[in-house]
């Protein structure tokens, strides 16, 4: 493989006048490093954040933007073990996965207390500080669960494609039924207590290449009402459409591939329509209150080998950029998503507008609903609760943040 260093730089244009961001990377076979330099008054938009990288065969280090947002991430990895460590402010999260007895495969400590999780024979288990778990038997056509956290229990149990849940915090207030076959998905959820009766039905259905999905409420909440529906032409053309009568679910894009290497789009969300230019070396993005070009150019050092070498095409990692809504400035959240096969991964919610995230793997990912302890006084909503992260794109995710309205009883 030959040596490769990327150099690129990025201009915006702000109200300041212009504001360039510079940055290298090298690389050769697996060893790469990098540094990039952002000015504070980008810092403070939360585009990007100033820092250095080493990647090594046996591990990484990050200071500055990491895989988690600002702050210091070492990973070190074997072929069976693999500890990650991170740190920001007064917070830090380390963890370990691998292989152990009792099929444990990972544990965590942060701040908030500690997790390990494992799975044995049909068996998977989440033990966590405080009291807390989940248990699961699963089978090919049988599944149970039963979950505890500090403010909520929950009981599941699936006949083939059929699922009945049951939550409840001190006692049974909520139940929902799920049929899934194929792409198709439909679910009849109730919630009952001192405020009255809501029930929601939830339709998804899967026609070739598209997708149509409705929400339809019930009751004195004030849930929205929410309609969908996403077209995929052979990854060449892809356009979401979704509306609501809550202005915060009011999205839409489109994009498409214009030849191997060019990909054009627009995208609109509660804060206006985004226009975006894509390109290996180059990429334009724009909406009413700023602009922004990146430029990336390539440098091929060959080595003297007799060896026949050959260019191979990689493409960078998924990136998902975050925008969030409504309180900006917040105390950081942790909060997880779930991939099509259950396994749980971190993102830090950090406070501002904008932020990326580069730790995920490609997949399809479905927000956790997040807890009382993850984000106390505060109420997170995501917009779509679901989204698709592929190698080389970046996808747009809106999160709304709230302050919790406190009720004042009169004595």
């Amino acid at each position: 493989m030959p040596i490769e260093l990327f150099t690129w730089a990025k201009a915006y244009a702000l109200g300041s006048g212009m504001i360039l961001a510079q940055g290298f990377q090298y690389q050769h076979h697996a060893w790469a490093a990098g540094a990039q330099w952002v000015p504070a008054a980008l810092e403070r938009l939360q585009t990007s954040q100033s820092g250095i990288y080493v990647n090594t065969p046996w591990g990484d280090y990050y200071r500055g933007q990491t895989p988690l947002g600002k702050g210091q991430f070492i990973r070190v990895h074997s072929a069976q073990h693999q500890i990650q460590y991170f740190h920001q402010n007064n917070q830090h999260w380390i963890e370990w996965s691998g292989n152990s007895s009792f099929g444990l495969k990972r544990i965590v400590q942060d701040h908030q207390g500690w997790l390990g999780e494992g799975r044995w024979h049909n068996w998977t288990y989440v033990l966590r500080s405080g009291g807390q778990g989940q248990l699961t038997f699963a089978m090919p056509n049988l599944s149970v669960r039963a979950m505890r956290s500090r403010s909520q229990w929950q009981s599941a149990i699936r006949i083939r494609q059929a699922t009945l849940q049951v939550f409840g915090h001190s006692q049974w207030n909520s139940t929902r039924l799920l049929f899934q076959q194929g792409g198709h998905q439909f679910f009849f959820q109730e919630t009952h207590g001192k405020e009255g009766l809501n029930l929601v039905l939830y339709g998804r259905l899967q026609l070739h290449q598209n997708i149509i999905w409705g929400q339809l409420p019930f009751g004195e909440a004030q849930t929205p009402w929410v309609a969908g529906w996403r077209h995929v032409n052979n990854g060449k053309i892809q356009a979401e459409f979704q509306t609501s009568s809550s202005t915060l679910f009011r999205t839409a894009s489109g994009s498409i591939w214009l030849g191997p290497t060019w990909r054009i789009g627009l995208q609109k969300n509660p804060i206006g329509w985004q226009f975006i230019a894509q390109h290996p070396s180059i990429r334009i993005a724009g909406r009413w209150d700023y602009f922004s070009i990146e430029v990336r150019h390539h440098f091929k050092f060959r080595q003297q080998t007799s060896i026949e070498l050959h260019d191979v095409v990689i493409l960078k990692d998924p990136e998902l950029h975050i925008v969030t809504q409504g309180m900006h400035q917040h105390p950081s959240f942790l909060l997880y998503v779930l991939d099509e096969h259950g396994n749980e991964y971190p993102v830090h919610l950090l406070s501002g507008e904008d932020q990326w995230k580069w730790h995920l793997p490609e997949g399809t990912y479905t927000w956790k609903k997040p807890q009382r302890s993850t984000a106390p006084g505060y109420t997170v909503l995501f917009s779509p609760e679901a989204f698709t992260l592929k190698r080389g794109l970046t996808t747009d995710q809106v999160v709304q943040v709230a302050k919790q309205k406190t009720s004042i009883h009169w004595l």
